[in-house]
C-alpha cells in the first residue's frame, strides 16, 4: 500500500511537471515542443513610434498569396502565418500547424519600414522583409522579402489579418 501511494504520487509530480505549451491568443494547447535547430537574437521591445507596430501586434498575419519570379506556381507557403507579440517574440505556423517561434523586430527603413523575423526553429525562416503596403481598413499587407537572411527568397507577398489560426477549410485548399 505504501508502495502504490509513493507510486501514486510520483506519477502526480511527474504529470504536473510537464509544462504545456499554451496561449491564450493562439486558442490552442499542446505538449509538442518545437525542435529548435536555429537560433534566435535576444527579444527586443519593438519601437512604439512606428505605425506598423500596434498593427502587427494586434492579429495573425497569414500570407494569402505568395509570388516568387524563380516559382511562379509557388504556393506551398499559402496559410503560413505569424502571430506578433509586444514582447518582440513571435509564433508562426503553417495552416493549424504551430511549427515555429522566435523574436522580431521592425526598424525604420530609407523608403519602407524594414520588419526582422528571426526563428529559433529553422535558420531557413529567418528573414528580412520590406512592409510595403497596407490598406486603409489595416486587413492587408504587402511584403517584400529582401533575400539577406534565410532561405535568401525574394518573394512579394499578399497577407491578410485573422483573428485567429487560418485553416484550409476557410482558403478551401485541399
Amino acid at each position: 500500500m505504501k508502495y502504490l501511494l509513493t507510486m501514486f504520487l510520483a506519477i502526480g509530480l511527474m504529470a504536473g511537471c510537464v509544462k504545456k505549451e499554451s496561449s491564450s491568443s493562439l486558442g490552442t494547447s499542446s505538449t509538442k515542443k518545437l525542435e529548435a535547430t536555429g537560433s534566435a537574437a535576444p527579444a527586443q521591445l519593438p519601437p512604439a513610434t512606428l505605425a506598423e507596430t500596434p498593427i502587427l501586434t494586434s492579429r495573425f498575419w497569414v500570407f494569402e498569396h505568395w509570388v516568387d519570379m524563380d516559382y511562379p506556381e509557388d504556393k506551398v507557403n499559402k496559410g503560413r502565418w505569424y502571430r506578433f507579440y509586444e514582447d518582440g517574440t513571435y509564433d508562426g505556423g503553417h495552416w493549424e500547424d504551430h511549427n515555429d517561434h522566435g523574436t522580431w523586430f521592425l526598424k525604420p527603413g530609407q523608403e519602407y519600414n524594414i520588419l526582422f523575423i528571426d526563428s529559433e526553429i529553422d535558420d531557413l525562416k529567418d528573414g528580412k522583409w520590406q512592409l510595403q503596403g497596407l490598406t486603409g481598413d489595416q486587413q492587408n499587407m504587402s511584403w517584400v522579402n529582401t533575400g539577406e537572411f534565410g532561405d535568401q527568397k525574394t518573394p512579394m507577398c499578399k497577407l491578410m489579418a485573422m483573428l485567429s489560426i487560418p485553416t484550409k477549410e476557410q482558403f478551401g485548399v485541399n
